[in-house]
């Protein structure tokens, strides 16, 4: 992999870590507001699902989709998903 590359790579792994991880409720507000879905890969949220909030408001799920779990980035944020216990909910 050239350099540009693996800094792009560091730094998409350095913006993953440092995004808000959080478990979903079956009554969180998140949802009633119309946020029932991720935003990259378009499925629905289920309770107790973690997700990751972006500064735009939507949220994500990490690793979720086929193609995105194909991909580097999403193969780090499967690696990385907890269980909800950990994450404090």
């Amino acid at each position: 992999m050239d350099p540009v590359h693996r800094k792009l790579n560091a730094a998409t792994r350095k913006a993953l870590k440092q995004l808000p991880v959080k478990c979903l409720n079956q009554v969180d507000p998140l949802i009633s507001e119309g946020f029932d879905q991720c935003a990259i890969c378009i499925e629905v949220f289920k309770p107790q699902d973690l997700i990751r909030s972006l500064p735009c408001r939507c949220i994500i799920s990490p690793g979720r989709s086929q193609a995105h779990r194909n991909s580097k980035v999403g193969r780090q944020a499967e690696a990385e998903v907890m269980k909800c216990e950990a994450v404090g909910a």
